[in-house]
């Protein structure tokens, strides 16, 4: 009688297994770190654009806006004062330039910085 032949052992071994998981991990944890703050940026830049589409024409019916708006957004890296509100040759612009920090490991964290500028249209008027 005939042995059947082996053929190679296909798959993933142990080490490589426990390698997957601990890289896959390490970008959850990294994930779950950064996720909050590009969440928040993303309240902050919608504010921003109800900023612009608003019929606002003051530097303090902006600030207020974006107060309120902050409020039920939940920010909390920035504040309204925060915001570069400036008049250019009849232009109101609101201007938000931050870092948000986000802890990792010890002493090791994640830096990002945001940017949004808009012209607010009801300014002109």
């Amino acid at each position: 009688m005939r042995r059947p032949q082996f053929t190679r052992a296909q798959g993933i071994s142990l080490i490589s297994a426990v390698l997957v998981l601990f890289v896959f991990g390490f970008l959850v944890v990294i994930g779950g770190r950064l996720v909050p703050i590009y969440l928040e940026y993303q309240g902050v830049a919608h504010i921003l654009d109800s900023v612009a589409a608003s019929d606002s024409a003051s530097e303090a019916s902006v600030r207020a806006v974006l107060e309120r708006g902050f409020g039920v957004a939940d920010v909390h890296t920035i504040s309204a004062s925060d915001v570069d509100i400036t008049r250019t040759n009849g232009q109101l612009t609101a201007a938000v330039d931050y870092d948000a920090v986000a802890p990792f490991l010890g002493n090791v964290g994640f830096v990002v910085h945001f940017h949004k500028m808009v012209t607010v249209n009801g300014a002109g008027r």
